[in-house]
C-alpha cells in the first residue's frame, strides 16, 4: 500500500516538473483584461442603483472619472482611471462615503481593497503601496490591481475626531459597513469600465 503511494506521488512531481515549475498557465487568474480607451470617460456620472449596494443606501454615484497618464510627475503607477464617488446613506441626513476607486490600463483580474486607520474620516486613494510593502515592490495598481479606498462613511478633522459617532449611520459605516459598501460600488464601477460581467 505504501509504495504504491510513493509511486504515485513520484509519478506526480514528474508530470508537475514536466509542465513546468510555474504551475499551469492558461489560468482565469492569469488573463488580464485591458481597459478601452474610452471606459474612462463613458464612467463620469455613473449611477449605482441601491440594489447593487448590498446594504441599505440610497445608491451610489461617480463624482469624477479622469485617464492618468504614466508620464505625469510623481505618478509611480503607469497610466490608470482614477474614479471618484459617493454612496449615498439612507438616511438624509447622515454624511456620505466617499470612494476611490483606480483601474489599471492592464487589470489582472483582481482587486485590492485599503482601509484608513484610526478613526477613518480621509478618503483612502488606493495609490500607494499597501501597508508593510517592501520598497522594491511595484504598487498595486501598478502590478495590475483595481486598487479602491473609502473614507470610512464620514468627514474627520486631522487626529483622533469622534463625532462622527453621534450618527447612527457614520458608527455603523465606521465600525463595518464602509467596506461593503466601497466594495460593491467598486464593482460596478469594474463591471462598466473593464467591459466585465
Amino acid at each position: 500500500m505504501r509504495h504504491a503511494a510513493v509511486t504515485r506521488m513520484a509519478s506526480l512531481i514528474a508530470v508537475i516538473s514536466m509542465t513546468g515549475a510555474a504551475g499551469p498557465t492558461g489560468l482565469a487568474q492569469d488573463a488580464v483584461t485591458p481597459l478601452a480607451p474610452d471606459a474612462c470617460a463613458a464612467l463620469q456620472g455613473l449611477s449605482i442603483p441601491e440594489s447593487a449596494i448590498g446594504l441599505p443606501t440610497q445608491g451610489a454615484a461617480v463624482q469624477s472619472a479622469a485617464a492618468v497618464a504614466a508620464a505625469v510627475e510623481g505618478n509611480p503607477n503607469g497610466a490608470y482611471c482614477k474614479v471618484t464617488g459617493i454612496v449615498k446613506p439612507k438616511n438624509p441626513s447622515s454624511p456620505n462615503l466617499e470612494f476611490e476607486v483606480n483601474l489599471p490600463i492592464a487589470w489582472n483580474r483582481r482587486a485590492l481593497q485599503m482601509g484608513g486607520g484610526g478613526y477613518d474620516g480621509t478618503l483612502v486613494t488606493g495609490l500607494t503601496g499597501f501597508t508593510l510593502q517592501p520598497a522594491s515592490v511595484d504598487n498595486p495598481l501598478k502590478q495590475g490591481f483595481v486598487t479602491l479606498g473609502s473614507d470610512g462613511g464620514h468627514k474627520s478633522a486631522a487626529g483622533f475626531d469622534g463625532s462622527f459617532a453621534a450618527d447612527d449611520e457614520a458608527l455603523l459605516n465606521f465600525g463595518q459597513q464602509s467596506v461593503k459598501k466601497t466594495h460593491d460600488a467598486a464593482m460596478a464601477v469594474i463591471k462598466k469600465g473593464c467591459s466585465w460581467a
